[in-house]
């Protein structure tokens, strides 16, 4: 969960610009890897839950 957290606040620090021939610059891919280390997270963390809950 840490890594997808840190994702969403990198992507929050970093710059969006249009460049010199029109493309835009961003970096939407954190996005989906903060979305996926968040849900990877909390599944591990699930999965820790019950298997200590049972011993």
């Amino acid at each position: 969960m840490l890594a997808g957290v840190s994702c969403f606040i990198i992507r929050f620090f970093t710059p969006e610009y249009i460049g010199a021939n029109g493309v835009l610059h961003e970096s939407f891919y954190l996005v989906i890897l903060g979305y996926a280390g968040l849900f990877i997270g909390l599944i591990f963390s699930f999965i820790s839950f019950l298997t200590r809950s049972k011993s």
